[in-house]
């Protein structure tokens, strides 16, 4: 045997292998399944990571309908384009159906829920394959357990990419004498597709091939390699489609992450974080999950040895989050739902056939109550609230006919929903009034609209009018404000430019009279990840960026802009590639936002 299998006995019936006609139970399990999704996807709207947007459902918005945030992944291009594409495809042919923002961003959390029950079919057939106990309880783990539950609609590759691992590994748990030509071909598919998914799991993702193909070279990784070869091939066409080079994004993310630090630059966490928010999030549970895993250990040595090496690949890199790991988290919970089915038809033997399947049934019946109890206990509580208030406020503005700029005044623009869940092509201003200055915040003529938590709301009590707060637990009511009239764009006020204006229409804009006569002579520049020096070349408004640490250090000129004291960086040559960013001069300092967050730099000559 290669992995996962538990010895048939003899005289199991044809309905426990699976040999027979329909099989109500996996459909009553994928129901519960589609069931448990969709009301986790309207019941609670949010947001778990700026990730889930901005990767993915924002790029999605800019593609299908022209105008969108772009992040700093996207400017230096360290992101697959394919899931963006997909999604953008979603929102295309949904919108004129459902509406937006919430229908097409309805329809494509349904998706994504949809295409998770895959791994809930895979799951309960390896489950099959053992016996039918094994299929009931594996399948409802993977239908019901909160974490998996949580992340089946998350525009996340790390979501996504479990979905795939657990097919892979479902699809390999089988004797020697099943892993056929097309089997081994669809396990690489997987793997492959895991891999282009989240390059971060290539490790536990040869730990599974190695497993399957040992010295077999001809007989299993020939086709596996084939199969794997389908994903790299699309992947990298479109990396070179859009980036200009095949794997160029994840070529610059290795770079940008591993060698220059821009991942430890958003926080960093020791090397037993994992561990630890493993015991935080499994509470009472965890040693009971861990005895059943014990019990299991062998049989499916396959799934924990992945999951271990995932988990111990990702505690070596400093910057730490609940998601990178999940895929792992969710193979252990796999895992452990099959032992306690080894436990179950141990005891069959001993036990009348009534009471062992009064058994089964409050087992299955503890696991999912388990599950329930854990997904509102803790920090996980608080997560499926995320973003909430931001989401329904965006929702809100969306509606409003008369609507010429919004401004989010709490909220970093990363916290926000963009312009995918705004779906209105006006000036999106974001700035937190507690690191930004309060004369460039002043200016009530760029926007007619405002979000901002309640106990911020006198401080527009003067043009603004509340029209409606929102509440989520464990967070401050977020609250919409209008005002009467137009607007008037201001560049200097906005993070990210109108959508409908670019370089060089932004410096020929009447909003400010823009010169070529910056201030000083070297700017020491500091971004949320990194620093660099400029030096003036002569008299003109040209730099070069005569030093660079940390990422972004593409792209050595740039062109400083001044009207009085706003500041506006231009970088790129061709207009179409431009990226600008703005700022405020005070002294010898000037503070501001360019796409990836804040920056300022101190006027040393």
């Amino acid at each position: 045997m290669t992995s996962d299998e538990i010895p048939a006995r003899a005289g199991k019936s044809a309905q426990d292998r699976g040999d027979g006609g329909p099989d109500w139970m996996m459909v009553g399990v994928l129901g519960l399944a589609l069931v448990v999704r969709v009301a986790a996807v309207l019941a609670f709207p949010s947001l778990h990571h700026p990730d889930e947007n901005f990767q993915l459902f924002e790029q999605a918005h800019r593609l299908a309908f022209g105008y969108g945030i772009v992040p700093w992944e996207f400017i230096f291009g360290i992101r697959s384009p394919v899931l963006p594409v997909i999604l953008a495809s979603v929102f295309r042919l949904s919108a004129p159906l459902v509406g937006g923002p919430e229908g097409y961003l309805l329809v494509a959390r349904l998706l994504l829920a949809l295409s998770s029950l895959v791994a809930v079919a895979a799951v309960y057939r390896m489950g099959r394959r053992t016996s039918a106990t094994h299929a009931l309880i594996a399948g409802l783990v993977a239908a019901t357990w909160f974490e998996i539950v949580y992340f089946a609609d998350r525009p996340l590759t790390d979501a996504v990419a479990t979905t795939v691992l657990l097919v892979g590994l479902s699809v390999a748990s089988v004797p020697d004498a099943q892993l056929t030509w097309r089997r081994l071909a669809a396990i690489g598919f997987c793997l492959g597709l895991a891999l282009m998914l989240r390059l971060q799991l290539g490790p536990g993702l040869f730990v599974v091939a190695l497993w399957i193909g040992r010295l077999q070279l001809r007989a299993r990784w020939w086709p596996m390699a084939l199969g794997g070869l389908i994903p790299l091939v699309v992947f990298g066409i479109a990396d070179r489609l859009v980036w200009g080079g095949f794997f160029h994004s994840y070529v610059a993310a290795v770079q940008a992450n591993l060698f220059e630090g821009v991942a430890s630059s958003f926080g960093t966490a020791p090397a037993g974080a994992y561990a630890r928010w493993l015991i935080v999030q499994w509470r009472y549970a965890f040693p009971v999950l861990w005895a059943l895993i014990i019990v299991r250990g062998r049989a499916s040595a396959m799934w924990i040895v992945a999951a271990i090496v995932i988990i111990v690949v990702h505690s070596a890199i400093p910057h730490k989050e609940y998601r990178f790991v999940f895929p792992a988290f969710a193979c252990l919970v796999i895992v452990a739902a099959m032992g306690a089915a080894d436990l179950l038809e141990m005891a069959r033997h001993r036990l009348a056939p009534m009471m062992h399947r009064a058994l089964v049934s409050a087992t299955a019946l503890l696991w999912v109550a388990a599950s329930a109890a854990l997904a509102f206990t803790g920090t996980f509580h608080d997560w499926w609230y995320t973003a909430r208030p931001e989401i329904m406020a965006s929702f809100a503005l969306a509606k409003a006919p008369d609507l010429c700029g919004v401004l989010f005044y709490d909220d970093w623009w990363f916290a926000t929903g963009g312009y995918a869940y705004l779906h209105r092509d006006v000036p999106f201003y974001s700035f937190d009034h507690r690191t930004t200055p309060r004369n460039l915040i002043a200016s009530s003529a760029s926007f007619n609209a405002v979000v901002a938590a309640r106990s911020s709301v006198p401080d527009f009590a003067k043009d603004f009018h509340v029209q409606k707060c929102f509440s989520a637990p464990g967070s401050e009511d977020l609250c919409v404000m209008r005002r009467a009239g137009t607007c008037t764009p201001e560049l200097a006020m906005n993070a990210f430019l109108a959508p409908n204006m670019t370089w060089p229409s932004a410096v020929e804009s009447k909003a400010a009279n823009w010169t070529k006569d910056p201030p000083g002579r070297v700017w020491r520049v500091q971004y949320l990840a990194g620093t660099q020096i400029w030096t003036r070349r002569g008299d003109s408004n040209v730099f070069d960026v005569t030093h660079c640490t940390g990422w972004a250090c593409g792209g050595r000129t740039l062109s400083i802009l001044r009207s009085g004291d706003r500041i506006m960086v231009v970088r790129g040559a061709r207009p179409a590639d431009a990226v600008i960013y703005l700022g405020m001069l005070a002294g010898t300092r000037v503070s501001g936002w360019h796409p990836a967050g804040p920056w300022h730099a101190d006027i040393e000559q």
